[in-house]
C-alpha cells in the first residue's frame, strides 16, 4: 500500500507543473450525461480531490470502528492516525 501511495505521489508531482492557468481553465465535455456538461479542468480536479477526501474519511471511520490502533508514520514524521482522529 505504501508503494502505491508513493507512486501516486510521484506521478502527481510530475504532473503538477503542467497545471497552468490556461490548462486548468480549458473546458472539457462530459458526455455520460444528457445534455452534455461542459466544465473547466479545475472544477473536475476539485471534485476528484473532494471525493477522495470523502473516501479517506470512510476508511478512517471503518478503521476506528474496527479498533485499529495502527499508527502509520510518514517520512516527515507526522502521525497520520492522530491527524485523522482530530478531524
Amino acid at each position: 500500500m505504501a508503494q502505491l501511495l508513493e507512486r501516486a505521489h510521484r506521478r502527481f508531482e510530475a504532473l503538477r507543473p503542467t497545471f497552468t492557468p490556461e490548462w486548468l481553465n480549458t473546458l472539457l465535455t462530459l458526455r455520460a450525461n444528457r445534455p452534455h456538461i461542459h466544465l473547466p479542468r479545475w472544477a473536475i480536479l476539485r471534485h476528484i480531490v473532494n471525493h477522495s477526501s470523502y473516501h479517506r474519511g470512510q476508511i478512517a471511520s471503518k478503521l476506528k470502528r474496527s479498533g485499529s490502533n495502527n499508527r502509520s508514520r510518514t517520512s516527515s514524521g507526522d502521525d497520520r492516525a492522530d491527524s485523522a482522529e482530530k478531524i
